[in-house]
């Protein structure tokens, strides 16, 4: 068994992604209909749908400690 650290993982996993022709050409397909202005912003998705958007959960500031 080998351990790897977080960091060492993404990295694993981003090469293997770039490895992978069938992956890789499914991403080349969105490229292209993004180019033909087959793309929707969240807002005209969730305006579509009638969805509200959650608030960002990572922009909650720490209480500082007294």
């Amino acid at each position: 068994m080998a351990v790897v650290r977080v960091e060492d993982e993404f990295a694993l996993e981003a090469r293997a992604l770039s490895e992978n022709k069938e992956f890789m050409d499914y991403l080349d397909g969105i490229a292209e209909r993004m180019k033909q202005g087959g793309t929707a912003t969240l807002d005209q998705v969730s305006a579509r749908f009638g969805m509200t958007p959650e608030p960002d959960k990572r922009q909650r500031t720490r209480k500082k400690s007294a």
